[in-house]
């Protein structure tokens, strides 16, 4: 899963870079994006 790894990564990094398939630059996923996102799915599975 995409977002696991990128959770793990954020441990040692305060924001990653995202790529597509073919390895070409998309954006920076900030360390504050991930965390929320995941705080997001923690709250709708607790419902």
């Amino acid at each position: 899963d995409s977002f696991a790894k990128a959770l793990e990564m954020t441990i040692d990094h305060p924001f990653i870079c995202a790529v597509n398939e073919e390895g070409y630059f998309e954006g920076i996923l900030t360390r504050r994006a991930i965390l929320k996102l995941l705080n997001k799915k923690v709250r709708q599975h607790n419902r």
